[in-house]
């Protein structure tokens, strides 16, 4: 075969080059993905208010807030697109190609479809082959299916139509590896054309939001309903009671900035810093988040799915039990059989290297120079490979493969077929192993005809094999568990060996539990979704399948899915939380959340437990920061219907906000206790406010205490002791609300808190006795006995938060 000329493939190349499409995310784009968000318009609102209110200082403070964590946000993401960036420029393929009768070694981009390529052992096939001649020919298909044993190939055509990847046996895919052998192969695809190219395409096709800014979104809006509610409910209430003498001005300027003042402007921040302090922990745990908030989905996830192959298993082959009158000479033989690259000293063979590692460096040694007469590759017809050794004064055959066809070229029966044998076969299948049986002869010096030898055997034993489970697997499952996380196994392997797997680390007891992609095909969409939370495993699934598992999952669960091989990308997009691990293919990095240096389910409960860990901490500012809101809220917004002046002057609200955002802000640096890990967390939003309203009601009734207390010593008096009232409840409810149990009882706060609300705490008395808050922001100077009033009202406020909170977690039964 010539090969192509060198005019039709330029051709054919202006048809399109040997790539996949994919979407260059550019800069600005991940600059701008961080304002849009309900919360980011929601803020840049309140912004602009308050520079209408002539709150230039409150403004600018906002929008630091929202330049803050937007520059935080794009920096995480932006660096690891780079990282990912300079990853793809390090590796440049090449293949060997026939053209024009000479061969030429290209970049794997300019191959074309009709080309000839000469491929070995080693080699990454570019595009999709079909195999023209060659033996021996063996192929890594696990980045496609997820199984760790390479497949054998042939050049033979096909009888019938392959309904799935692993029945293709004379085509080799674009991105697999040639573990074995040498061939001549003819590319039929390339680029988008490829089973990875559709892969790639379902992946770029998939559009999803993750579960964080959905559940932020949801916050947003209720948030903005309730300041609409706010100001309409406020304007009503004094136009009904107050009438015609209503200054219309005033009022507005009021109502606006009670509105702004239920807004956390901080949460975006807090949120930020988290998840930033977070990423930085979970990088030392091996575990790289692309998006910061992702690190908090992780922590929602209730439903896990993986491939076992190299998160569950070490996705490496050893030997497991030989069963022989003398194991040591079996595994002699078996490795005396293997076959050694040309050039090489150690087998490619997955089987090969089990058999390798299984012996002492001296018998290597002697395996390495014992002399070959002849050999005979494996071949999937006659399931076997077959050598000649030469070694003292004597020739030997050695045949391994399968042991239906070796049993049946010996002796031995009595051996070979004994109910034993049978036994160890059947329950090494049952149990997901891989099996070869080894025979030999004494043979003549002149007798190399290696087929004609192959018969009156001596049946030796038979070896089994193992992907062994990893050390931290069984652990993982455990802590799973305790965690409230499900776990699924989607893989491309066996459903033998996938159950065997469910069963070694406890995902499963029997057979109902696991289901094939061809038998999960055959099911109603009705049965496919209520089969669901029943199936544990699900084996032999194709792409398609997998992404239409996660899909169905979805409905129900928080899911995650962890993938590697470019088949994973479509599923990996379309799950609330993407991982894979630092090998995997681009189109599947560039379709993940969050990249495992480590793979290893350990890893991904690591990061479960730093997600939640931030999850909890923003809750705790949403709640305490909306339940001091609200109810300063209702108390401000009824009391002015009471008085012919304003209970506290806009300014004063907001810098109620200002000082109290402080150890708000430091809230992303507290400690966690353990039953906070417990389970997945999710944004309640109704139990969110429900809990808000409620205890701002407490908040509410110490404000009218403390407004008709002091109402009776003016206008400027009181609003100086409400503003201080304010923000000292503030900080009393933060170490209220930031545990379901009796406040002592909660974790330790972090140091920054106390810091930041001591000085918080400092500011509130300090600021009305000095000249500064009296000009700047109307305070009247308080007397000694009015501050000690306000210090008693704040004791008895914690001491009914406690109490009120208690009940309502008692009652609830959550946290």
């Amino acid at each position: 075969m010539e090969g192509l000329k060198e005019g039709d493939v330029k051709k054919r190349q202006l048809k399109g080059l040997n790539t996949l499409s994919a979407h260059q995310i550019r800069p600005w784009e991940i600059l701008l993905s961080q304002f849009k968000t309900s919360f980011g318009y929601l803020l840049i609102i309140a912004s602009l208010i308050s520079f209408l209110l002539g709150e230039a200082l409150d403004g600018l403070i906002i929008i630091a807030f929202v330049l803050i964590n937007a520059l935080l946000g794009f920096f995480q993401e932006y660096r690891a697109e780079v990282s990912l960036g300079k990853l793809r420029k390090l590796i440049s393929w090449t293949t060997n190609v026939k053209r024009d009768g000479e061969m030429k070694t290209i970049n794997d981009e300019d191959v074309v479809e009709g080309d000839i390529l000469l491929l070995k052992a080693g080699d990454l096939i570019p595009a999709e082959v079909r195999f023209i001649d060659g033996n021996d020919i063996q192929v890594d298909e696990s980045i496609l299916t997820g199984e760790s044993v390479p497949v054998v190939k042939t050049s033979e055509p096909l009888t019938q139509t392959p309904s799935e990847i692993a029945e293709a046996h004379n085509t080799g895919f674009s991105g697999t590896l040639l573990s074995s052998g040498e061939t001549t192969a003819i590319v039929i695809a390339i680029g988008n054309n490829t089973e990875l190219g559709r892969i790639a395409k379902l992946t770029l096709e998939t559009e999803t939001q993750s579960g964080f800014s959905k559940r932020i979104e949801e916050l947003s809006k209720a948030i903005i309903w309730v300041m609409a509610g706010t100001i309409l409910f406020v304007l009503a209430l004094h136009l009904l009671f107050k009438g015609a003498g209503l200054n219309i001005g005033e009022l507005a300027v009021f109502s606006i900035a009670l509105a702004v003042g239920v807004i956390p402007e901080a949460l975006p921040l807090v949120i930020t810093i988290s998840l930033s302090t977070g990423a930085l922990r979970l990088a030392h745990k091996k575990v790289v988040p692309k998006r910061l908030s992702a690190i908090e989905d992780l922590g929602s996830i209730d439903i896990l799915c993986t491939d076992k192959t190299g998160t569950i298993t070490e996705n490496k082959l050893t030997v497991s039990e030989v069963f022989s009158n003398d194991k040591k000479r079996v595994l002699k033989l078996a490795l005396l059989g293997s076959i050694l690259p040309k050039g090489g000293d150690t087998p490619t063979d997955s089987f090969d290297t089990a058999i390798w590692k299984a012996h002492e460096e001296k018998e290597k040694e002697e395996a390495l120079n014992t002399n070959k007469i002849a050999e005979l590759p494996f071949d999937p017809v006659r399931r076997r490979n077959s050598v000649i050794i030469k070694g003292d004064g004597r020739m030997t055959l050695i045949v391994r493969g399968a042991y239906e066809e070796i049993s049946e070229l010996c002796l031995n029966k009595d051996f070979s077929n004994s109910n034993e044998v049978i036994s160890f076969v059947k329950t090494a299948g049952h149990n997901g192993k891989r099996t070869i049986a080894v025979a030999s002869k004494n043979i003549n010096d002149d007798a190399l005809d290696i087929k004609n030898e192959e018969r009156n055997l001596t049946f030796e034993g038979i070896i089994s094999f193992s992907d062994p489970l990893k050390h931290s697997a069984k652990n993982a499952i455990l802590e799973a568990e305790k965690l409230g996380i499900q776990i699924r196994i989607l893989t491309g392997d066996a459903p033998e060996v996938a159950a065997n797997i469910g069963r070694e680390i406890g995902l499963i007891k029997d057979g109902e539990e696991i289901i094939t992609g061809k038998d999960y095909d055959l099911l109603s969409e009705g049965e496919k979704t209520k089969f669901l939370d029943k199936i544990i495993i699900f084996a032999r699934v194709s792409p398609e399948q997998k992404f239409d598992i996660i899909k169905r999952l979805k409905e129900k669960h928080t899911v995650g899915f962890l993938g590697e091989g470019f088949n994973d990308a479509p599923a990996v997009k379309e799950a609330h939380v993407g991982l894979v691990v630092d090998n995997a293919s681009d189109v599947t990095k560039d379709a993940a959340d969050i990249i495992l240096l480590s793979k290893s389910l350990e890893t991904i409960i690591n990061g479960v437990k730093e997600g939640r860990t931030t999850f909890t901490n923003t809750i705790k500012y949403i709640r305490t920061t909306l339940t001091s809101n609200f109810g300063n809220f209702i108390a401000l917004a009824f009391s002015s219907l009471f008085i012919p002046f304003l209970p506290m002057l806009p300014i004063q609200i907001l810098l109620v906000n200002l000082l109290t955002d402080f150890p708000m802000i430091a809230v992303s640096t507290d400690t966690v206790s353990g039953e906070n890990l417990k389970k997945p967390k999710k944004y309640a939003v109704k139990s969110i406010i429900a809990l808000a309203l409620l205890l701002g009601l407490v908040s509410t009734f110490f404000d009218f205490t403390t407004f008709f207390y002091f109402l009776r010593f003016g206008s400027a008096s009181l609003q100086t002791l409400w503003f201080t009232e304010s923000v000292l409840t503030e900080l009393a409810l933060l170490f209220s609300i930031r545990t379901s149990h009796f406040f002592l009882k909660g974790s330790k706060p972090s140091s920054w808190i106390v810091i930041l609300t001591v000085v918080t705490f400092i500011s509130a008395i300090f600021i009305p006795f000095s000249s500064m808050g009296r000009a700047i922001f109307g305070f009247k100077q308080p007397e000694v006995s009015q501050m000690a009033t306000v210090f008693m009202l704040v004791a008895l406020y914690f001491v009914i938060t406690e109490t009120v909170k208690l009940i309502y977690y008692k009652v609830k039964g959550d946290e």
